[in-house]
């Protein structure tokens, strides 16, 4: 007997009321977790209400791609725990409907949140992601606009100018770096130039003039004299990790688009160099491109073991629907980073990686629906 359309949009509504919890909570964990990373770098850059908005919302595009099979995930196992434990299940047993009828509207949910998710890992997670370099360069080239009269901190180091003169440049410019405590020093110039070099993604201070005094390291004996060194012209860099999402140059692959990464795993196929590339070794190309065509089947192989799971019959509905999605996705994600490591040892075709979990996953939800009909399991 197949399952009524108006139960098929009854049982869809309760699994996406439930995702949607999921969701929201994936979504607010996430983004705690990351923007207490950058927190540091964000007040040091002066990030305001709208920059912080712009890199809140990077963030949640990048993490699309693997809150959504999560919170399917969880609203199908919390709404077919429920329905077991107040006998709903039962009931459409007993009304002729099979296991069948009954994960059909299930699946084919689970292949819509599959496109959802192919979409965003295939498009909206790469954008996202230079949106949130670029964000953070936008802040840096920014924080070239040193205010005179105030001190400004920048990831260890203190920075001062007395005044600007009219031609735009810095007068009595002060640079105190501590970021390194086994060599601290000062240093004083009469003129400066605070810039945004373009091509390396990197903060530039431009002095003319002035005295480096070299400190003590922090817990050493103090000196009679600290070492002292005059110039009269210096430019010292601030590192762009101290003031960026992530590194200048080349993009990491998980930052490149599919048409990116397959032109550099044809270039090293055919014998080039990836010299000069982030990643040295075509391995990690290869496996971000696969990543991102078998995540999407992620929704579809944990409905597969989710749905004969779910429906058993017990007490704490919500609890253990949680507590199934969480061993289930845990599994799938652990199962995806072992299958990683194992490629870039040389286990496994970096190729085939990525497909494993979906494998593993598909195989056991066929065993799970084989013992649930009572057939014998295949060989």
């Amino acid at each position: 007997m197949r399952l009524p359309r108006r139960l098929w949009a009854a049982l869809w509504r309760e699994i996406a009321a439930n995702a949607a919890l999921g969701l929201g909570a994936v979504a607010l964990l996430y983004l705690a977790r990351n923007l207490l990373r950058y927190s540091g770098r964000l007040l040091e850059l002066g990030a305001g209400p709208g920059d912080l908005a712009r890199i809140a919302g990077c963030v949640l595009l990048v993490m699309g791609a693997h809150a959504l099979p999560i919170a399917f995930l969880f609203g199908l196992a919390v709404s077919l725990s429920r329905m077991a434990a107040d006998g709903e299940i039962l009931a459409l047993r007993a009304c002729g409907v099979g296991q069948g009828a009954l994960a059909a509207p299930l699946l084919a949910l689970a292949l819509a949140v599959s496109a959802a998710t192919g979409w965003a890992a295939l498009d909206l997670e790469p954008r996202a992601r230079r949106e949130l370099r670029e964000s953070f360069h936008a802040l840096a080239r920014r924080a070239t606009q040193l205010e005179p009269g105030r001190f400004r901190e920048l990831d260890g180091r203190t920075l001062f100018a007395r005044e600007r003169a009219p031609d735009g440049s810095l007068l009595g410019v002060f640079l105190a770096d501590r970021s390194r405590p086994e060599r601290p020093f000062v240093l004083f110039a009469e003129r400066g130039s605070l810039r945004w070099d373009e091509s390396g993604a990197r903060l530039r201070l431009r002095l003319e003039r002035g005295d480096v005094v070299f400190e003590s390291a922090s817990g050493a004996a103090r000196e009679r004299a600290p070492a002292r060194m005059s110039f009269d012209r210096l430019d010292y860099a601030f590192p762009s990790d101290a003031l960026l999402a992530a590194a200048p140059g080349d993009l990491l692959p998980k930052d490149m688009s599919q048409a990116e990464l397959r032109e550099i795993v044809a270039r090293a196929r055919a014998g080039g160099s990836l010299a000069g590339l982030e990643k040295g070794a075509v391995e990690h190309y290869e496996l971000q491109i696969q990543r991102r065509r078998a995540l999407p089947a992620a929704p579809f192989v944990l409905a597969l073991a989710a749905i004969p799971l779910a429906q058993r019959r017990g007490r704490a509905a919500r609890a253990r629907g949680a507590l199934l999605c969480a061993a289930l996705a845990g599994g799938y994600y652990a199962a995806f980073v072992a299958a990683r490591a194992v490629a870039l040892a040389g286990g496994v075709p970096a190729v085939a990686a990525p497909w494993l979990p979906n494998a593993a996953f598909a195989a056991l939800g066929l065993a799970l629906w084989a013992r649930a009909r009572g057939l014998p399991h295949a060989a």
